[in-house]
């Protein structure tokens, strides 16, 4: 007996259908980051029109002094990575407590290190709390995520597998003679 069997998936969220990008823009760090690039280097994303061939194309432009130099920022940039990705915010805090604690001691973390650095990474002391604050207002909304497991939770809603299964027998194109199908 020749049998195939059919598989298909179906990926839902909560009715849709969806790919796993869903799952992706929740915990894709990458734009944010982006974002703090640009804060710390000054920068912003411009439109233009090739008037030639009517092209459209974004490009980076400066608007002001950036807040540290190309060290500084990439050197934040990887302090605030190791704190903002999607494994982090796999973790769990049961009591709130917890949560509070880590980000206090991450404020202090986060601003020795900044202030121990503040001449080799150019940074001017008028602004070296915006800095701060900027990072610790960016890391606060995704880290509440850890707490309660309530992150983890959510991903039943966001994505949803179903798997079928169909069987059919090639030998046997009329059935199964059980149900009145050729031998």
């Amino acid at each position: 007996m020749n049998e195939e069997i059919e598989r298909s998936y179906n990926t839902s969220a909560n009715g849709f259908d969806v790919k796993a990008s869903a799952l992706k823009i929740r915990l894709d760090s990458t734009s944010v980051l982006e974002n703090l690039e640009m804060y710390l280097s000054s920068t912003m994303i411009k439109v233009y029109k090739n008037d030639e061939t009517g092209e459209i194309f974004q490009k980076r432009v400066p608007f002001g002094d950036p807040k540290a130099n190309e060290t500084g920022i990439q050197n934040i940039l990887a302090i605030v990575s190791s704190i903002l990705n999607a494994q982090i915010v796999q973790g769990n805090w049961v009591k709130y407590e917890d949560f509070e604690n880590y980000i206090c001691e991450l404020n202090l973390v986060i601003a020795k290190a900044f202030m121990v650095s503040l001449d080799d990474w150019e940074i001017k002391e008028e602004n070296y709390n915006l800095i701060v604050d900027q990072i610790m207002l960016t890391l606060i909304p995704f880290l509440t995520r850890l707490i309660s497991n309530k992150e983890r939770e959510s991903y039943g809603e966001t994505l949803k597998t179903v798997e079928t299964a169909r069987i059919t027998d090639e030998t046997n194109k009329g059935g199964f003679k059980l149900f009145g199908g050729k031998e």
